[in-house]
């Protein structure tokens, strides 16, 4: 979005695309009207997260 990447969980529904976060008090689910083509032309999926790490 807005030439950010962004890693979301996904979530099919008839029609639409929710990203979810696994912060959902922070970052509220964004619905993606996947019936208009301007959206589904502005999507990509470009990879998959395995596994991550950080210090505690």
């Amino acid at each position: 979005m807005d030439d950010s990447i962004l890693v979301k969980r996904l979530d099919k529904q008839p029609g639409k695309l929710v990203l979810v976060s696994d912060n959902r008090e922070a970052y509220p689910p964004l619905e993606l009207d996947m019936t208009d083509e301007a959206v589904c032309e502005s999507v990509r999926i470009i990879g998959r997260v395995l596994w991550w790490c950080r210090e505690a």
